[in-house]
């Protein structure tokens, strides 16, 4: 993101913190670009579930769960201004075709690395999968690291 993309996306979170009248807490935000300006999609005073915490740590080197600890405890929680560190994550949701699930292979290259930090298969054998428009179950989560976002997906 530019500067000024993260500036709008300061203001909009902050708006929307404030606007529910929070001082001091955690807040969990997912924003969306549309026609170059950010907009809130959802806005909450909790931690982000699926793995945004560890999202968090590992590309901008702030733990929210300390945070909620330490707001809990009074201690001003250790927060500066967002900065990426340099780590990218991917977060993909593992679709296959539809029917029934005979068997599911993680292979070790995926399920044993150290860029791989949530895997998550839903699906067991027996399972049924229905796609669109009948319903859109998936097989799972697949979230890896890399020093850029293509080689996160790789």
């Amino acid at each position: 993101m530019s500067a000024a993309d993260l500036a709008a996306v300061h203001e909009a979170v902050t708006a929307g913190i404030r606007a529910q009248g929070l001082r001091r807490s955690v807040g969990h935000a997912e924003v969306r670009f549309h026609d170059g300006r950010p907009y809130l999609l959802e806005i909450a005073a909790r931690v982000g579930g699926g793995g945004l915490d560890e999202i968090a740590r590992l590309t901008a080197d702030h733990d929210p769960i300390a945070a909620v600890v330490d707001i809990a405890r009074g201690v001003r929680p250790r927060v500066r201004h967002f900065q990426p560190i340099g780590t990218h994550t991917t977060s993909m949701c593992l679709i296959c075709a539809a029917g029934t699930i005979a068997a599911v292979h993680v292979p070790a290259e995926v399920s044993e690395s150290d860029r791989t930090f949530l895997l998550k298969i839903v699906a067991r054998p027996g399972d049924v999968i229905t796609r669109p428009p009948h319903g859109n179950s998936i097989l799972g989560l697949l979230d890896t690291t890399g020093i850029s976002k293509e080689d996160a997906v790789e």
